[in-house]
């Protein structure tokens, strides 16, 4: 979080930096702001967030985007911010895909459970066997790391180390189809394609 002040005519005026959350409100933005703050006890460091609501007057800042807003005078029952500048603005196409978000369907998830199994059975390369699932399958719009993550989280169901970060229906398909072999495995993902 940056925070700094303005000097004008009214006197100083606080500016912080933040990400808008949302932009649904007519002329109105909601920005979240991070800040560090010492705890009194333990004296650690502690990340506090906050909503502000800022006025918008052109509605130009979309949800997604990092800008800087200003203190004033309250300008409506939740409003006491006005946009100064946007910092960063980001496409909504861009931002999903970048993040990772894509929506794992059952193919998705049967396709790196593939990638386990030749992995465990066969010795092949993990980082390979990712980069060539990413290039062959157009579907798969998450980053690498994405899909590295999801092994990791197969191996600790498998093996029953650690806490796996899968949704139930994951967990249920993994379940299902822990025992088929690699070859059943490929028949099963090309009647789905089908």
């Amino acid at each position: 979080m940056e925070q700094n002040t303005v000097k004008d005519q009214r006197g100083r005026r606080n500016i912080v930096k933040g990400q808008v959350v949302s932009d649904k409100g007519d002329k109105t933005i909601s920005v979240l702001i991070y800040r560090l703050m010492k705890h009194p006890k333990y004296k650690k460091y502690i990340r506090k967030k906050s909503v502000f609501k800022a006025h918008d007057e052109e509605n130009q800042a979309k949800k997604g985007d990092v800008v800087k807003i200003y203190e004033t005078r309250p300008l409506s029952k939740t409003k006491r911010w006005k946009l100064l500048e946007i910092m960063e603005s980001t496409d909504q196409e861009e931002t999903s895909i970048k993040r990772g978000k894509m929506k794992w369907t059952k193919l998705h998830e049967l396709k790196v459970l593939l990638i386990y199994k030749k992995v465990k059975e066969n010795g092949e390369h993990e980082d390979e066997l990712c980069e060539k699932l990413k290039s062959t399958d157009e579907s798969f719009t998450c980053s690498l790391d994405s899909i590295k993550m999801k092994l990791q989280n197969i191996h600790f169901l498998d093996t029953g180390e650690g806490l796996p970060n899968l949704s139930q229906l994951n967990q249920e398909i993994f379940k299902k189809y822990k025992n088929y072999s690699i070859e059943r495995l490929k028949d099963e993902i090309e009647q789905l394609e089908n």
